[in-house]
């Protein structure tokens, strides 16, 4: 009896065993591939849920109004400082607006009162009288000739008839110069020599004469008379006879 030879393949039951072992190794590589592509998905989902939906402008400026908004009490504190801050300013106005510059004396010794021949206290004009004339009365709407030298407080000069040798020829009283000339000139005599400290609302004004009058400048003048031509006689009415 011939020996059978068994057959070279393998059996049923190895075959099943490895047809599993395939599908597990099959299914392990799956599982593999898909684990990075589940992960991003997952990440994905996760961002989705957890990022802010986009604001409107409407909400934008509702927020920056809300956040730029002080408390109450922050609002009350500083209206009361602005209240405060107004009414300190209103005071310090006043007190500047009732508050008038003094006027200036004048240079020589201001106890020789017994110069002064007239003190117009509602203008502040001073006259002070350095040397009395013995000529003629210089009255208002009299022709005259003066010399005269003008400086301000602090004594440097602006105006100086002398140094031109040139005296000035005037009607007194009847605006051809300032105020305080037209004031401080009336009851002087010819040969006398009067100095007038005149304040700017009887001089210049505020304004000024620039450049060589400054604005608000105190004058002051020394003058004196060298001749003076009286008015004319306004004429008689004829007589009813004549």
């Amino acid at each position: 009896m011939s020996n059978t030879k068994k057959p070279s393949g393998k059996s049923d039951k190895e075959k099943v065993t490895d047809d599993k072992q395939k599908n597990s190794s099959n299914h392990s590589s799956d599982v593999q591939k898909q684990q990075p592509q589940q992960a991003t998905e997952a990440a994905g989902r996760q961002s989705a849920t957890t990022e802010t939906p986009a604001s409107t402008p409407k909400q934008s400026a509702e927020a920056a109004a809300a956040a730029a908004a002080p408390p109450s009490s922050g609002v009350s504190y500083l209206v009361v400082r602005l209240v405060g801050l107004a009414i300190i300013a209103s005071a310090l106005i006043y007190l500047i607006v009732q508050k008038k510059p003094a006027p200036t004396s004048p240079t020589e010794d201001p106890t020789a009162a017994t110069n002064t021949t007239e003190d117009y206290s509602a203008s502040s004009l001073e006259i002070i009288d350095l040397q009395e004339g013995t000529g003629a009365l210089l009255e208002s709407g009299a022709t005259v000739s003066l010399h005269y030298r003008g400086t301000f407080t602090d004594g440097s000069a602006f105006d100086d008839s002398y140094g031109r040798n040139q005296p000035i020829t005037i009607v007194l009283g009847a605006g051809q110069v300032i105020a305080g000339w037209d004031q401080g000139l009336v009851g002087m005599k010819v040969g006398g020599k009067r100095k007038l400290v005149i304040p700017p609302e009887l001089a210049y004004g505020v304004e000024g004469r620039p450049p060589a009058i400054p604005p608000s400048s105190t004058l002051i003048f020394e003058i004196e008379a060298l001749s003076a031509e009286a008015p004319p006689q306004a004429p008689t009415p004829a007589s009813e006879g004549n």
